[in-house]
């Protein structure tokens, strides 16, 4: 794939499958949405993953709800299913399995659980171009490594329909975005954070994707700043990426047991603040690492409280333009060393 299009794609090209029999390969697409009204919340995740002999060796289909008017709905659960890629090299992108099938403006699936019949039909669209996650400095190495991370519908709306059981969930509008991520080898560690609407700026949005820059064990591994963090948003109607050199190593993304810390620097835009997240809004999607010892956690329904800062070129201190509020809609996942004993929900085949 040429560079420019890794940093420019279309969005049939962000979403595109990179598996051509390379072993150990694996791809992520997944949804991430919120709807104000039910104040519910869905993660929904198309994976597959190859074997040391190329051949493909798991498809799994993935749904998460986090439901706060307590009237419950609350399912976490993956199926293992057949998979029918026939997207290699074609200009639309398709992904079919069993019981779900997935393209870049729509998404159908559906699962078996203990909570009853859990299905989905939704559509989106989205006004924001699709962007490379992984900064633009990096894109040549990421290229040769075979690795990538797209957002294909960046601050989308979504229209469906989501049925949990006896639940049942008419979406119009609701805010989120689709991505989809590839490589042969995991990062040890990464944080994987967005939010597509905040409350007083239904505009602004954000995602970003903090990682380490060495993915063996080595120097770089263990220097203390072998981290960079690439954040692209919206605000006060224009569009940022915080990915030059400086922003990449100068920002950070890191959990803490009160919940995400964020330090996001720029050149001339600052946002600083705390997404809180308690133990029981976390779901674990298991554990991964070289000795299975790390934790993959995600949550959909942070609460965000960031703080916006600017500064001119001619006036170099920082200061308050604003505020970036998500009441239990700020979505983030973690993989790493770090966990929380108190995590209750797990996700389950």
């Amino acid at each position: 794939m040429r560079l420019e299009l890794a940093a420019r794609p279309t969005c049939e090209e962000a979403n595109r499958s990179r598996w051509r029999g390379q072993p150990h390969h694996m791809e992520i697409w997944q949804l991430s949405l919120s709807d104000p009204r039910s104040r519910t919340s869905f993660w929904i995740r198309y994976s597959l993953h190859a074997g040391p002999d190329g051949g493909l060796s798991t498809a799994r289909l993935w749904f998460s709800s986090y439901v706060l008017d307590g009237r419950g709905g609350e399912v976490a659960r993956y199926v293992e299913q057949p998979l029918f890629l026939r997207i290699a090299d074609q200009e639309v992108f398709a992904l079919e399995l069993a019981d779900g099938r997935l393209t870049s403006q729509r998404a159908v699936g559906r699962l078996d659980t203990p909570e009853g019949e859990v299905s989905w039909d939704l559509s989106w669209s989205s006004q924001e171009p699709p962007f490379s996650l992984l900064p633009w400095p990096l894109l040549g190495v990421a290229e040769r490594l075979g690795r990538g991370a797209f957002v294909a519908a960046p601050a989308a709306l979504f229209s469906g329909t989501v049925r949990i059981g006896q639940r049942h969930f008419e979406l119009s509008r609701a805010p989120g975005t689709q991505s989809h991520q590839f490589g042969r080898r995991a990062w040890e560690r990464w944080v994987h954070f967005r939010c597509s609407s905040f409350d007083d700026a239904p505009d602004a949005w954000i995602e970003g994707l903090a990682f380490p820059l060495a993915t063996r064990p080595g120097f770089l591994a263990t220097c203390s700043r072998a981290e960079v963090c690439s954040t692209v948003l919206r605000w006060n109607g224009r569009r940022v990426s915080l990915e030059d050199p400086l922003s990449l190593v100068g920002s950070l993304a890191r959990p803490t047991p009160a919940g995400l810390l964020l330090h996001l620097e720029g050149a001339r835009l600052r946002i600083r603040g705390l997404v809180r997240t308690a133990p029981d809004d976390f779901v674990l999607l298991g554990h991964q690492g070289a000795r299975g010892k790390g934790s993959l956690l995600h949550t959909e329904v942070g609460q965000a409280e960031l703080r916006v800062e600017e500064r001119s070129l001619l006036d170099r201190r920082w200061r308050e333009t604003g505020r970036l509020l998500a009441d239990h809609r700020f979505q983030w996942e973690y993989s790493g060393s770090w966990t929380d004993p108190r995590v209750g929900r797990k996700m389950l085949p």
